[in-house]
């Protein structure tokens, strides 16, 4: 009985199932509502919508989407589904503070409702999210992978629904939102956008970018003129309805094809390619690596032309430019000033620039997409929608009239081997002001390819020809653009084409694509330097990332980045032996308001360097002295502060512990046969301090020079100077003068820094201790010696490593480099994406004459500009003589254990006279000799030690185990000048300093032990 139950149960069962799928199939048939490909997410430059109106105004919007933690930790996330114009009525759904949002605005009214924090458990999850608008019930329901979450509701704990135009209003804010939801006109909405919508950018202001560009993946999207049930959504989620009399428009994102995102609910409302819009910024400059053999003889562009501009340079279309000496160029652009908007070309021959100006040609096209064609033959011609411009062109030279024949002259004249590369929607030149004054330069925004001519409106395509196209041709080229294998044709761009990677295919089959440089680069996808020896790893300015939110506010700081200061040396210290890095420099601006929490922050994580990499960092302008000193020179630090001798700043020598003399220091390693000095001075260097410094090198004529301070070179255009001031001089912005009392600037200067660090007895001594300027440093320290290979610096912004050379007096070549991303990393704050913690790395050749840089971004895990910052270079290496490089592997190998205390201070005695000729003779052969009998000596002394018993026992704390120099350590000092100045010196072994010797083959790293303070 019992089996004759269930058995009836299971066919009921059957039954009903299969009666629900039969019904099922005869209403509707479902499609996955997820892609099975991939989703896309979205940019700042690219938007998606549709060119009809919608019939109905939506009571339900659906997504299936993916986020990062990044993502969802911007405050504002971006638009799923937009119906939103900047000063229109409209309605949004967007992701805000961790959960979906409804937005809509309608006359002056603006209403929102917010489901907070709703989405914190879906992080790097796929997820479906639909909310439903009931206007009767005044209800508005999230569901979340088909499950009912929450009903917003409306009162003063709540803050679900918001009127923005009264704040505070929530217990009547609900009304708000369903008056001003009750209010929107379908025909009067926006046209519907995906994954962006029609708002101002504000970071351009410009009103022809997504600047709500949804910051995940998207790969479904809808839309219903219905409110969906609870039952309904749960369907949506696994399969979208087809045939559904509310299904206004369904989108899987992956469908996407020429541009076009089909609405397979239905045969309207596909989403189309609106146009590419370009931004300024080193990241938008999308050039072809490809040089033309050819002039371009006919333009085309289909292109959207908007109202207004921020200034009267609306950009350019095609371009053959930038702003260095010794090129030709070629410009097609549009220009507008006052009512007049015109298209332009202008090309330039042997420094001769004419001006083809069709005046006023597009003042009736404003807030249209236009098909331009110009054509260069025996006349200049324009032609607009396929039809020849009625008009008169003007040709100028310098402002001045001149003939159409004079005009075409210059054309044919242009050397098109001095033509730069060819660009769309921008070109190579520098962020120049309007009135060309180069003290009204944007400094921020000239430390890389500006494309400050980038195009204001929107290009959907563009073409070039290397004939003179017809009448009939063009008016066939505005439907569709010749591709691959078209007579005469040289490049050819469908925009709606981009990759992900940035980059637009070149459809003539001639291999001029146009590609954005790669900000940022996986390891997987850039080819990994191996030929190498040993590295150094240099930070650059640090500032941003050390900044405390607690300490300074900064609203932009983002919360999921702090504390991540650490990556960058958990990076070097966790690569020590892998990529045998050898020394660590930092290049200041340690901090950015010299707090206390910054620098705490900032040194607990340099001193994980202690006994494993050498390491110096340089005072910036932003660190101040005191601070500096206190958490730079504590007991924690002497193993990692200079190695070595270290000398006064302005307190000159004899002062005993770490104090302000680490300000100016130098420290010596030696790396199989290469000897380097790394000499750090601080801000500015004064005339003593830069005659210390050129005595310390005079001292180590066989150790290859690097030098670090903070303000050195000038951040500016693709790493050429910029208007003749490579080097950060009075007046330029930023200058080490700026702390010289006497300069333009005074204490304090343009960043309002008020950090002068010198001591009180030396602020009205006169010339010698005033801070001097980079071209003082230049001509009487980095010239004058040949064995400085390096300069490196900070303070100037540069998101790539910025490289010029010098030659010296002795004509060495020296390398100089500025290593400061805190423009990255302010960019990317500001962003709300946190910092990238950027290492710049050096690899050199085990003979040292090799060096290949890279910038790595050690929060992100990525590579910063790979095509810029990975260069190969050639040092300027000193030879070392056998003889030399014997008697230090002689010194090095002296152990005080092995002598008599009498014997001990006869080797001393001949241990100075031997330095002081290897220092000062450049007789090999003398020197040779010298060292041979020393070595003799050694030996003698050592023998005559093992077979008799010492007569004063040796301390511990001898001076063979000091980790100074060899070479001026032992050089007598009279204690009489011990306070002298800048000029003098002292040398000591601090405690738990970890003991370098060279040995010829590598670095060794001593144990570490206790030596005393001793003054020379």
């Amino acid at each position: 009985m019992k089996q004759t139950f269930k058995r009836l149960v299971s066919i009921v069962c059957i039954l009903t199932m299969l009666v629900g799928t039969f019904a099922m199939m005869l209403s509707t048939t479902s499609v996955s509502a997820t892609s099975a490909k991939e989703g896309k997410r979205f940019t700042q430059t690219e938007l998606y919508s549709t060119d009809q109106k919608l019939s109905a105004v939506p009571k339900t919007f659906e997504a299936t989407i993916k986020m990062t933690q990044a993502d969802f930790d911007k405050t504002y996330s971006g638009t799923m589904i937009g119906l939103y114009k900047s000063g229109e009525s409209g309605i949004l759904f967007d992701i805000a503070h961790w959960g979906p949002r409804i937005y809509i605005r309608s006359g002056n009214k603006d209403a929102g409702v917010r489901f907070d924090d709703t989405l914190r458990n879906y992080v790097n999850q796929e997820v479906h999210i639909a909310v439903t608008i009931d206007p009767t019930a005044k209800s508005v329901k999230l569901y979340v992978n088909g499950a009912f979450v929450r009903e917003a509701v409306a009162g003063a704990d709540t803050k679900d629904y918001e009127y923005t135009a009264q704040k505070g209003e929530h217990a009547t804010a609900k009304d708000w939102f369903f008056a001003a939801y009750s209010s929107l006109v379908a025909n009067d909405l926006p046209y519907l956008t995906v994954g962006g919508d029609h708002r101002v950018d504000m970071a351009s202001h410009s009103v022809n970018r997504n600047g709500r560009y949804f910051n995940g993946t998207i790969y479904s999207a809808s839309v219903f003129s219905d409110v969906r049930t609870a039952n309904e959504v749960a369907a949506d989620k696994n399969g979208m309805p087809q045939g559904d009399s509310g299904l206004l428009a369904w989108y899987d994102i992956s469908d996407m094809a020429n541009g076009v995102i089909p609405n397979k609910g239905g045969s309207s409302y596909a989403l189309k390619f609106d146009g590419k819009a370009f931004m300024s910024g080193f990241n938008n400059v999308y050039s072809s690596s490809k040089q033309v053999t050819s002039l371009p003889k006919s333009l085309e562009a289909t292109i959207y032309v908007p109202s207004s501009a921020d200034d009267q340079y609306w950009g350019n279309i095609l371009a053959w430019n930038n702003d260095k000496s010794g090129y030709d160029s070629f410009i097609w652009d549009i220009q507008s000033s006052g009512s007049s908007t015109r298209p332009r070309l202008l090309f330039t021959a042997s420094g001769t620039c004419v001006i083809v100006d069709f005046q006023s040609a597009l003042d009736s096209f404003k807030d249209q997409v236009v098909h331009l064609a110009v054509t260069i033959g025996t006349d200049i011609k324009l032609y607009i929608n396929g039809t020849l411009w009625s008009g008169t062109p003007t040709y100028t030279i310098n402002n001045a009239p001149v003939t159409l024949q004079r005009a075409l002259e210059v054309y044919g004249a242009i050397n098109i081997s001095k033509l730069p590369l060819p660009t769309i929607g921008g070109d190579h030149r520098a962020n120049i002001p309007k009135d060309g004054k180069t003290e009204n330069v944007d400094w921020w925004a000239v430390w890389g390819f500006d494309n400050y001519r980038w195009f204001r409106g929107k290009i959907y395509s563009a073409a070039a020809f290397t004939d003179v196209r017809t009448a009939s041709e063009i008016a066939a080229d505005k439907v569709t653009l010749p591709a691959q294998g078209a007579d005469n044709l040289l490049m050819s761009y469908d925009l709606a084409y981009e990759t992900a990677a940035k980059l637009i295919p070149d459809k003539s089959g001639n291999g001029y694509n146009m590609a954005a440089p790669l900000m940022w680069l996986d390891a997987k996808d850039k080819t990994e330097i191996t030929d190498y020896s040993y590295s150094f790893a240099v930070v650059g300015d640090t500032q941003i990332v050390a900044r405390n939110e607690t300490e300074v506010g900064y609203p932009t700081y983002s919360p999921a980045y702090k504390g991540q200061f650490d990556k960058i040396y958990d990076y070097i210290v966790n690569n020590a032996e892998s990529k045998n890095i050898k020394f660590s420099f930092h290049m200041g601006d340690v901090t950015d308001h010299d707090g206390k929490a910054e620098w705490e922050l900032a040194m607990k994580n340099i001193a994980k360097m202690n006994g494993i990499i050498p390491n110096n960092i340089v005072r910036g302008n932003h660190d101040g002295a005191p601070r500096m000193t206190e958490y730079y020179t504590t007991a924690m630090f002497k193993s990692s502060v200079a190695k070595g001798e270290e000398y006064g700043f302005f307190d000159g020598r004899g002062i005993e512990g770490y104090t302000q003399n680490t300000l100016n220091a130098y420290q010596t390693i030696t790396v199989g046969d290469v000897m380097y000095l790394m000499l750090s001075l601080d801000l500015g260097p004064c005339k003593a301090v830069v005659e210390w410094a050129n005595e310390v090198i005079e001292a180590h004529p066989y150790h290859n020079v690097i030098i670090t301070t903070h303000s050195y070179l000038q951040g500016d255009n693709n790493g050429t100077t910029y208007a003749g001031y490579p080097y950060m001089d009075d007046p330029k912005d930023c200058a080490a003068t700026q702390y010289n009392p006497g300069g333009k600037y005074g204490i304090g200067g343009s960043e309002g820094v008020n950090y002068d660090f010198r001591l009180g007895s030396h602020k009205n001594a006169g010339d010698a201790y005033l801070y001097q300027d980079a071209t003082y440093m230049l001509n009487n320290l980095v010239k004058k010696h040949k064995n400085i290979s390096m300069v490196l610096c900070g303070h100037e912004c540069s998101e790539y490593i910025k490289q010029m050379s010098t030659t010296g007096d002795a004509g060495n070549t020296v390398l100089q480099f500025l290593i400061d991303a805190q423009k990255v990393d302010a960019d990317l704050q500001a962003a709300g994406e946190g910092h990238s913690g950027t290492v710049a790395m050096f690899y050199f050749s085990k003979d040292g004459k090799k060096l290949t840089t890279e910038y790595y971004s050690t929060i992100r895990e990525q590579y910063l500009h790979d095509s810029l910052n990975v260069n190969t270079y050639d040092v300027s290496v000193v030879e070392v003589p056998e003889a030399v490089k014997s008697f230090y592997t002689l010194m090095h190998s002296l152990d005080s254990k092995n002598y008599t205390a009498a014997n001990w201070r006869k080797l001393q005695t001949k241990l100075a006279e031997v330095k002081q000729l290897v220092v000062t003779s450049n007789d090999v052969d003398k020197i040779g000799t010298a060292v041979t009998g020393f070595g003799e000596m050694v030996e003698s002394l050592k023998k005559a030690n093992a077979d008799t018993t010492p007569d004063t026992p040796n301390t511990p704390d001898s001076p063979t185990t000091d980790t100074t120099d060899p070479i001026a350590s032992d050089k007598p000092i009279d204690e009489s000048d011990a306070n002298e100045g800048c000029g003098s010196a002292i040398s000591f072994s601090a405690a738990a300093i970890t003991t370098v010797v060279a040995l010829g083959t590598g670095v060794v790293f001593k144990r570490k032990r206790k030596t005393a303070l001793r003054k020379r």
